[in-house]
């Protein structure tokens, strides 16, 4: 058998399908970073869910007395909340099928490093 240019080079590029999978992760990692930051800021002063936000900062804050691991996750955080957020996002597409998400849990690190580097550039810009 001979060594050609398309025996060498070709089984080194990626598949398509691995390509439109990773296009699909970003996609929705975007989508899902921007429901993050549209809650984070719904949860301001003045706003939408600002009752919340007074909730959880009296229940779970640093200044109260009851466990605080439930305050970041719950929305004192617009990083925690992320990636719970995100697995709720991401299970949820992959329940509904694989018309809305590549098949495999293998693609929730890409999906959550891409939603958290895109969240943070959106809370950078704006505060």
């Amino acid at each position: 058998m001979s060594m050609t240019t398309d025996t060498i080079v070709l089984p080194l590029l990626p598949s398509w399908a691995w390509i439109c999978s990773l296009c699909w992760v970003a996609a929705w990692a975007y989508i899902q970073a921007s429901l993050s930051y549209f809650l984070e800021q719904c949860l301001q002063p003045g706003q939408l869910l600002a009752a919340w936000s007074d909730c959880i900062e009296s229940r779970w804050g640093p200044t109260s007395a009851s466990p605080r691991w439930f305050y970041k996750p719950l929305g004192g955080c617009a990083v925690c909340m992320n990636i719970w957020l995100g697995a709720v996002v991401f299970g949820l597409l992959h329940v509904l099928g694989p018309a809305l998400v590549v098949s495999g849990w293998v693609w929730l690190v890409p999906f959550w490093v891409l939603s958290n580097r895109w969240l943070r550039r959106m809370l950078a810009e704006n505060y």
